[in-house]
């Protein structure tokens, strides 16, 4: 069983990055089991976090984020996107950098550039979802 404190803050931290989600946004969320009402956190504009990702790219990350799971995209309709169509394409597998003993010690919160797509098309990994602004936590 969960600890519910770990489950608030991890959806604190959820809200903090996407906002809460609103029941235009997931018809019945209020009706789910368990459902706890958090203070309201707008959503911060994903184009001002994401400064350097194409509008696929944002386009693509809207719909896999998407809180009604009847309204986010599929694992098949996200590998269908136009996102993975358009240039410059993904670098190649055999042409990725590889993970070095040493690299694989460091801490997960240290940031990282995601190596998937090349620096004309890159994507912003957060170091740890606290960069979002811890003050936004909406627990309890």
């Amino acid at each position: 069983m969960s600890d519910p404190c770990r489950v608030e803050l991890q959806l604190g931290k959820v809200f903090a990055a996407l906002g809460t989600p609103t029941e235009e946004q997931w018809k019945g969320m209020r009706t789910l089991p368990d459902f706890v009402e958090f203070m309201h956190t707008p959503a911060p504009d994903k184009r001002l976090l994401f400064t350097n990702i194409p509008d696929d790219a944002l386009h693509l990350l809207n719909r896999l984020l998407c809180f009604d799971p009847n309204q986010r995209i599929t694992a098949e309709e996200a590998l269908a996107h136009r996102y993975f169509k358009t240039s410059p394409a993904p670098t190649p597998h055999q042409n990725l950098p590889r993970i070095s003993k040493k690299q694989e010690d460091v801490p997960c919160s240290t940031a990282v550039n995601h190596p998937a797509r090349s620096l004309e098309h890159p994507f912003i990994v957060f170091s740890t979802i606290d960069e979002i602004d811890r003050d936004r936590l909406a627990v309890g």
